[in-house]
């Protein structure tokens, strides 16, 4: 297998890993992250606020492990991810969160220049 297509496949992997995994738990357990809904939005329920990003993540991991609207979702979830980052950077500044956060944005920013087209095509080459 070539290097290339190996990459591609982490990558792939580990995006839809991150986004199923805050996804399902924001789901099964909401009261969990209702710390982290800015006081702003306070104006709604947060819980529903919570389930609501979590059905928005746990789609966008089912988009990119299957491989459909790849880059709509790489490009929804880099501004999922910007969200995230802005309000972490506004309410803590420069943390250990927001470090981790802003390198998950550019590392799911950078599915949204995959070649999904030709991926597909080498995926089911056949060398003779």
């Amino acid at each position: 297998m070539e290097a290339e297509k190996i990459r591609q496949y982490i990558a792939i992997a580990a995006a839809s890993f991150i986004f199923l995994v805050f996804g399902i738990w924001e789901l099964i357990d909401p009261q969990h992250w209702i710390g982290f809904v800015p006081a702003s939005f306070y104006i709604f329920d947060p819980t529903i606020l919570v389930v609501m990003h979590g059905i928005i993540l746990t789609v966008l991991g089912i988009w990119i492990i299957t491989g459909k609207w790849l880059r709509i979702a790489a490009i929804f979830g880099t501004l999922v991810m910007a969200q995230i980052v802005i309000a972490l950077f506004i309410l803590s500044r420069f943390s250990d969160l927001f470090v981790r956060d802003f390198t998950i944005l550019l590392f799911v920013l950078s599915l949204a220049f995959e070649d999904n087209k030709t991926a597909k095509k080498k995926q089911f080459e056949v060398r003779i």
